[in-house]
């Protein structure tokens, strides 16, 4: 799948918004690597993504076990947007993906 990043994550393009594009691609990357989860879109420090009919009930399932892990989210039936800030890291996004990836499994 190819994913795009609409916009950079940081007006300037400058070191910390190379950072924050690449930490926000490493995202989408990985959430759309999962089989059930699809990108919407990818843009400034947000991904849109959509589960597929019948994935973790929607996102509820998903959202409670996400808590548990740390990972806040909020769904609109089986979508949800993601976003990331100055303070999440690139192991915050690998923990995410993890995090998504054993709960779809």
């Amino acid at each position: 799948r190819a994913i795009e990043v609409v916009e950079a994550a940081h007006p300037v393009p400058d070191a910390g918004g190379r950072e924050a594009a690449a930490r926000i691609l490493a995202l989408a990357e990985g959430l759309g690597a999962i089989d059930g989860v699809k990108i919407d879109s990818c843009a400034t420090n947000m991904v849109f993504i959509r589960l597929d009919d019948g994935a973790c009930d929607g996102g509820l399932d998903l959202s409670s076990g996400l808590a548990e892990r740390g990972i806040l989210t909020r769904w609109d039936g089986p979508q949800s947007r993601l976003v990331t800030h100055l303070d999440v890291s690139a192991e915050d996004v690998e923990t995410a993906v993890d995090a998504f990836t054993e709960l779809l499994a």
